[in-house]
């Protein structure tokens, strides 16, 4: 049962949350302040000790799209991939992983291509990716993701992993040809 403070904070931070997507197209500043609000507001529920684990999945999720409506991908991104690893049972863990692995993944491509650095953008794609490789197998994103997630290990410069990754590519994947390639560049790459 949730204390009576837990609920009241958590009724607020939701409904400023949505006041605030709601000001968005009338009153940008105001609508992002109320979302600022109201995400501070559930971040707090979400680290507190009595938030039901019914709830904490879907108050995590929201948190995460929140974040990402503010344009704090990367917090977005971390909080997508916390719920995806607690939640993975979960309808919402699956849709948690999902957005985590696409979010990380185009932002990972777009600190490459502006030569920045992608340390921090890397580990928590490749965070991502194993994830959803190891909770969510049988999702058709993780079969789709296995050869994007050895390119990652290749640039990394990890050609050993790499290789082994390529390997588990299957002949079914639109990257198969590709794969069978690359595992080849790695493994000359190691000798």
């Amino acid at each position: 049962m949730l204390f009576r403070s837990t609920m009241f904070v958590l009724a607020e931070g939701l409904k400023l949350c949505e006041s605030g997507e709601a000001m968005l197209e009338v009153d940008r500043d105001r609508g992002q302040q109320l979302l600022a609000n109201g995400v501070a507001l559930l971040d707090a529920v979400w680290e507190r000790g009595d938030l039901d684990s019914e709830r904490k999945p879907g108050i995590g999720f929201r948190i995460a799209t929140v974040r990402q409506l503010l344009g704090e991908i990367d917090a977005a991104i971390a909080r997508f991939v916390k719920v995806a690893g607690a939640y993975c049972d979960n309808r919402i863990g699956a849709v948690a992983i999902e957005r985590a692995v696409l979010l990380a993944g185009s932002r990972y491509a777009e600190l490459l291509n502006a030569s920045a650095d992608v340390g921090h953008a890397a580990n928590i794609y490749e965070q991502s990716l194993n994830i959803l490789r190891e909770k969510y197998p049988s999702l058709p994103l993780a079969h789709e993701m296995t050869y994007h997630y050895a390119a990652l290990l290749r640039q990394q410069g990890r050609y050993d992993e790499a290789a082994r990754a390529y390997a588990l590519v299957t002949d079914d994947h639109e990257y198969y040809t590709e794969a069978l390639y690359e595992r080849l560049v790695c493994m000359e790459a190691m000798w």
